[in-house]
C-alpha cells in the first residue's frame, strides 16, 4: 500500500509497504499533496520497467535502488539491504505491489495517532 506523510517541514512525501507492512520505498519531498499524489501514479506506470531502477551500493555496502519515470527524475530511493539478492527482491516487490496497492493518506492524521485514511 502506499502511504502518504507530512513531514514536520510541511513537505509530503510516500511510502510504499509490501504485503508483509516492510518499508520497499520511500518518495522525494513534494511541496503540495497534490504532486505526491501524482508521483504515486508514475511510480505505479513505471513500476514495471527494470530499466527504470538504478542499483547502487552505499559507502557501507549494503544495496539498494532508486526507481526514476522516464525523464529520468528520481521517484523514490528502496530500504538498504545487507545484500544484492535482497535488493533485486526489493525491486520485484516494487513490480508486484506497486500496480495493486490502494493509497491511504496519513498526512492529515496527528503524528500521535496511527490510524490512516482509505483514499483509493
Amino acid at each position: 500500500m502506499f502511504i502518504i506523510y507530512k513531514s514536520i517541514k510541511n513537505k509530503y512525501y510516500f511510502i510504499l509497504k509490501a504485503g508483509n507492512n516492510q518499508n520497499i520505498i520511500t518518495s522525494e519531498m513534494f511541496q503540495k499533496k497534490e504532486e505526491c499524489c501524482d508521483a504515486i501514479e508514475l511510480t505505479i506506470q513505471n513500476s514495471m520497467d527494470d530499466n527504470n531502477y538504478e542499483r547502487r551500493i552505499a559507502p557501507n555496502g549494503s544495496y539498494y535502488f532508486k526507481i526514476r519515470i522516464v525523464n529520468g527524475k528520481v521517484i523514490g530511493t528502496s530500504e538498504k539491504y545487507a545484500n544484492n539478492i535482497n535488493c533485486e527482491n526489493g525491486i520485484d516487490a516494487v513490480k508486484k505491489y506497486a500496480p495493486i496497492s490502494s493509497t491511504i493518506d496519513a498526512s492529515t492524521i496527528p503524528r500521535h495517532k496511527k490510524t490512516p485514511i482509505a483514499t483509493r
